[in-house]
């Protein structure tokens, strides 16, 4: 998919579900690039997740990102939008 230059970055969410035998497990069945901007240092959502027909039987289960270079450990902005978004 092609939808920035090399160090814009774009992120999306992952919706999924626990197979019944097994809860602790998350299934990733969605991937949703909502409407959002970004630069060389961060990618901005919307402040609501999106809602549709098609994501009633998921569960919002994280984000991804790219990003401009590798790191050693999560950012802390990273680990901040994903509780943010898990609060939802």
């Amino acid at each position: 998919v092609r939808c920035a230059d090399l160090k814009t970055q774009v992120g999306a969410l992952l919706y999924g579900v626990s197979p019944p035998d097994n809860p602790s497990v998350k299934e990733v069945r969605c991937v949703v690039m909502p409407p959002q901007h970004g630069n060389h240092m961060s990618v901005h959502f919307p402040g609501k997740l999106p809602e549709h027909d098609y994501l009633s039987d998921y569960e919002p289960l994280g984000w991804l990102h790219t990003a401009p270079s590798e790191t050693q450990s999560l950012p802390s902005g990273d680990v901040a939008t994903h509780a943010k978004m898990l609060e939802r």
